[in-house]
């Protein structure tokens, strides 16, 4: 069967892709506020502007990616990371 390998590839990522403003409000439960001091980051504008541009620092990438359990992977909010984890010089 030919679409099995695609079809499962979608059922993966429907189980592990997420945003991060999904996760944060479907799965921790957290406000904008909450979510930002667990991450350090010092205000919930600093959090608003990582959820709307999906990008952010590399310590940030890894917190969020930690706290979420790996269900958002910090190599998609952070070129280094993903440089970093491809073996690329970054």
């Amino acid at each position: 069967m030919r679409t099995f390998p695609i079809a499962f590839m979608f059922v993966m990522c429907e189980l592990t892709c997420m945003t991060i403003i999904e996760y944060r409000k479907n799965h921790a439960k957290l406000t904008l506020e909450e979510f930002a001091r667990q991450l350090g980051l010092n205000s919930k504008g600093q959090m608003s502007e990582v959820e709307r541009s999906g990008k952010c620092s590399v310590a940030i990438a890894l917190a969020i990616e930690k706290h979420s359990a790996g269900r958002i992977n910090a190599a998609d909010l952070n070129a280094d990371v993903a440089a970093s984890r491809a073996g690329i010089a970054a």
